[in-house]
């Protein structure tokens, strides 16, 4: 009877610790090899959005961002965080999504993806911020400086397919 009972706890500990490094390979996963693609074009087909670019947020990005930006060093009782390298129990990850809708108009969305220990990545899509008007007025003076627009946005970065006379971001007309 002594036999079976520790054989019993002896399957049970290694079951428990099978069971939490199941849940730990999952997290790594989860936090730094999974892209979260599919739920990326699920959300854009939902809304009619077609995707142009998915990327990581920039420090220019942060300055108009609808989230706040994370602390590149982070000290707490249950967290030590060095530039982006953690061991946490809960930790957020962020993207930039740039779409466009239907009628050609230019959409940023931010991805915050928060993962959790023995949970599912929570992703939150927001609508970025309206950025500023570069042209107050609609006269604008003309300049002897003509610069070539090839495939980006020389005010803001968009990403331009070739054959715009404005950008959809910024709303910069090309001659």
């Amino acid at each position: 009877m002594e036999e079976f009972l520790t054989v019993v706890f002896v399957g049970f500990c290694v079951l428990f610790i099978a069971w939490i490094t199941y849940h730990q390979l999952r997290i790594w996963r989860y936090r730094y090899f999974y892209s979260y693609g599919s739920e990326i074009s699920e959300f854009l087909r939902k809304n009619e959005l077609t995707l142009i670019e998915s990327r990581y947020p920039s420090n220019l990005d942060w300055k108009d961002g609808c989230f706040t930006k994370p602390p590149s060093i982070r000290v707490s009782f249950s967290i030590i965080r060095i530039n982006g390298i953690s061991v946490t129990w809960t930790d957020k990850k962020y993207l930039i999504i740039d779409t466009r809708n239907s009628n050609g108009k230019g959409i940023k969305l931010w991805l915050e993806v928060e993962t959790t220990y023995f949970q599912k990545p929570i992703l939150t899509f927001k609508k970025a911020r309206n950025r500023r008007k570069f042209f107050n007025s609609p006269r604008v003076a003309k300049s002897e400086n003509i610069t070539v627009v090839k495939g980006v946005c020389p005010a803001c970065g968009w990403k331009l397919e070739g054959n715009e006379t404005q950008c959809p971001e910024c709303e910069l007309h090309f001659q």
